[in-house]
């Protein structure tokens, strides 16, 4: 069942990719990323605001009240970071790219699993490996591969890694939703700040076309932001953190698909070959124990 939570919101977040670039045409990238984060902030209070009176009637506490604060804190400080870094980079990136630059979690991983004492089958780093290409594939652009502008996803992507990880930790110690609204509203107040200071959106009168773009930050906020984020916490309760990001590499692959059929961005022979790869290599690392065993 974890897969699947992961599945799901990884389709979430690759069709975000549209959203976020169809909403920022006309808003700055904080700006965006606040009032997404509102919204986030606002659904998360209410589906948790329900399970608390549910909670009440059934008369459960709260487990684990502390580890929630803190793993939460700590998760907002990093998604802060991670989405704001994606949000500026996506500006100047087409959706399969920036899909691609920010899931190179996966490679990131296992790497960093290892500090954390997480050890990855070899099963698994050859589906690294495989997914790899696809994503290159996927990516692949005539001309210009790689501008300066970029690295801003690539630091999205490492500041990803260390939030899978830090995901990995807590998830099956804490109340999801509590978790995932602490970060949230960490990062509301954090991005909130910062577009006041770099945007100045009074200044510019940008709320009117925040109102105009209600619907790409309803559907960042409330599905991707919210709905998409928790369910990666229940799904990382038994996943793997390597099998775990590689399941979430697909976000490159549905950001390619999104953008294709919704912004009409062409899908060359090369990218719809690098997509059958990384789903082959998810399918491979998500493979029953005894094929497992086989490569182990």
């Amino acid at each position: 069942m974890g897969m699947i939570y992961l599945l799901v919101a990884t389709v979430i977040w690759g069709s975000s990719f549209v959203a976020q670039r169809a909403g920022m045409e006309t808003i700055g990238p904080l700006t965006f990323a606040s009032a997404r984060y509102t919204l986030s902030t606002a659904a998360l209070a209410v589906w948790f605001a329900v399970l608390a009176i549910r909670r009440k009637s059934k008369g459960e506490k709260l487990a684990n009240l502390r580890g929630t604060l803190i793993g939460g804190i700590l998760c907002g400080l990093l998604s802060f970071a991670a989405t704001t870094t994606q949000q500026i980079g996506i500006v100047t990136a087409s959706s399969g790219k920036s899909g691609f630059l920010t899931a190179m979690y996966i490679v990131f991983a296992p790497i960093v699993g290892i500090m954390f004492g997480k050890k990855t089958s070899r099963l698994v780093w050859l589906a690294v490996a495989l997914s790899f290409v696809g994503m290159a594939f996927v990516c692949y652009e005539p001309g210009i591969f790689f501008i300066k502008q970029d690295l801003w996803l690539v630091s999205c992507a490492i500041l990803f890694t260390f939030q899978i990880m830090l995901v990995d930790k807590y998830a099956a110690k804490v109340d999801a939703i509590l978790f995932m609204l602490v970060s949230t509203v960490l990062c509301m107040v954090l991005t909130i700040a910062c577009m006041f200071v770099w945007e100045n959106p009074i200044k510019l009168g940008s709320f009117p076309q925040i109102l105009a773009n209600w619907f790409p930050l309803m559907y960042s906020g409330v599905l991707s932001g919210a709905v998409a984020y928790t369910l990666q916490v229940y799904g990382q309760r038994k996943a793997h953190p390597s099998v775990a990001s590689l399941v979430m590499s697909l976000e490159a692959v549905f950001a390619a698909v999104f953008g294709w059929l919704i912004l009409r961005e062409s899908m060359s022979a090369l990218q719809i070959t690098g997509c059958a790869l990384m789903f082959a290599a998810t399918v491979a690392a998500t493979s029953p124990q005894w094929l497992r065993r086989v490569y182990e």
